[in-house]
């Protein structure tokens, strides 16, 4: 992504699971960092599709990037 613009990361669930109560999505960057809050927002769709929309993007947000969802203290998909 272009500094300044928007980028969306997107992991992929199926429908039902996606749809269970009570479920946690975390995302983390390079080895469990947290995501700054400032510029990040996240989505949940219905068709299993989890988004991490930073925006505006600056460099110090450069890395790799990580989805983990548990339910009931299982780790469903990472």
């Amino acid at each position: 992504a272009i500094e300044g613009t928007k980028c969306v990361l997107e992991c992929q669930l199926d429908s039902h699971t996606v749809k269970l109560p009570n479920l946690q999505i975390k995302w983390t960057r390079n080895a469990n960092e947290p995501i700054p809050y400032l510029n990040s927002r996240t989505e949940r769709l219905d068709d299993g599709t989890l988004r991490l929309i930073l925006e505006p993007v600056f460099k110090n947000d450069v890395g790799k990037y990580k989805c983990t969802v548990s339910y009931e203290k299982s780790t469903v998909w990472t």
